[in-house]
């Protein structure tokens, strides 16, 4: 199975089954969700790379590690709407 249709049978049938009917929820999307988190914590960059498969650390912390931390984003929300 290419990574594409395996992607593709994880949104459709595992994400569905587990989740319902949850738009913008992907394989793809976990993946970044995960790699940011283990950033956010510290985890090790060697262990990140070697969890998420990647062939380089650069793409591990720096391509899917860039998300921003829930709780600092709601901090900005607050001041910028209140």
């Amino acid at each position: 199975m290419t990574p594409s249709a395996y992607s593709s049978w994880f949104n459709s049938r595992v994400l569905t089954e587990a989740l319902g009917d949850a738009e913008n929820v992907s394989l793809h999307s976990l993946r970044h969700w995960l790699a940011t988190r283990m950033k956010e914590r510290g985890v090790n960059l060697v262990d990140a790379q070697g969890i998420l498969g990647h062939s380089s650390q650069s793409i591990t912390y720096d391509l899917y590690g860039k998300g921003h931390a829930v709780g600092r984003l709601a901090e900005v929300l607050k001041t910028a709407l209140l």
